[in-house]
């Protein structure tokens, strides 16, 4: 006897689509369906953001300091910022000393203090590492700016920090004043337009005053003596240190253009 095989038939009734006339099927959906809209991460946190411009100033809490006390504490500030590291408080006041110091003038070598110079240099390249700061905690100084802190004659050690801790406290001397940008640009009512502006620009103002020029080879045509500039004189370490600060402000000013 031959082996039969039984075949079997297996149908499947699928809804077919009126509108295609049957040729195609389509699955039945609900009549409030809705297709799923995927979630974005983070766009529940857009809705809490606000904004806030203020101007933040670092002020003079006395109304007469000078250059020394400046440069000391400059000094104490540095030896902070070398053993805890740099906060966004320390940066603003590191900026604020440097920009006393710096004046009107376009570079530190232009300062007419050996001192005043090196202090400077220092608060620069500090200013300039340290761009990118938390909102919490501190950010240590890189090696290299460390090991010229250290070496230098006018960061204090220790022992002479605590010594001119209580005397020389910033809170003393520098105090900060937040202002809001729309108060702050806001112009005060009963004033007159241009008046600051146009101050200092008539001949009876300082600014209109004849004063002296220094000796320029340039301008007076002949050789200038050296000796009555009272030039500052540098020995061969303390040029080393400067071209060495002259280094690290460079490298620092060129990784801020590849970041930027």
């Amino acid at each position: 006897m031959k082996n039969r095989r039984r075949k079997s038939k297996i149908s499947l009734d699928l809804p077919s689509d009126s509108s295609s006339g049957g040729s195609e099927f389509s699955a039945r959906l609900p009549s409030d369906y809705s297709p799923p809209t995927l979630a974005v991460e983070g766009v529940e946190k857009f809705q809490l953001i606000q904004s806030l411009d203020v101007n933040l100033t670092i002020q003079l809490k006395v109304t007469e300091i000078t250059r020394k006390q400046i440069t000391l504490l400059a000094g104490q500030c540095l030896y902070e910022v070398l053993t805890e590291g740099v906060s966004l408080g320390d940066w603003m006041v590191l900026e604020f000393l440097y920009s006393y110091l710096l004046g009107p003038k376009t570079d530190v070598l232009f300062i007419n203090n050996q001192k005043e110079i090196e202090i400077a240099y220092l608060l620069k390249i500090v200013l300039k590492s340290t761009t990118w700061l938390g909102l919490e905690g501190k950010v240590q100084l890189p090696q290299d700016v460390q090991d010229i802190l250290r070496e230098s004659r006018w960061v204090p050690n220790k022992r002479t920090f605590q010594s001119r801790k209580e005397m020389f406290r910033l809170s003393k001397f520098l105090r900060v004043r937040i202002v809001p940008v729309d108060d702050l640009l806001e112009r005060s009512r009963g004033t007159i337009r241009y008046s600051s502006y146009c101050k200092g620009y008539g001949e009876s103002s300082r600014m209109g005053r004849c004063q002296r020029t220094r000796p320029s080879a340039e301008l007076d045509g002949e050789a200038v003596d050296l000796e009555k500039e009272n030039l500052i004189k540098f020995s061969l370490l303390e040029i080393e240190r400067l071209l060495r600060l002259v280094q690290l402000e460079i490298k620092y000013s060129s990784k801020e253009v590849n970041l930027g």
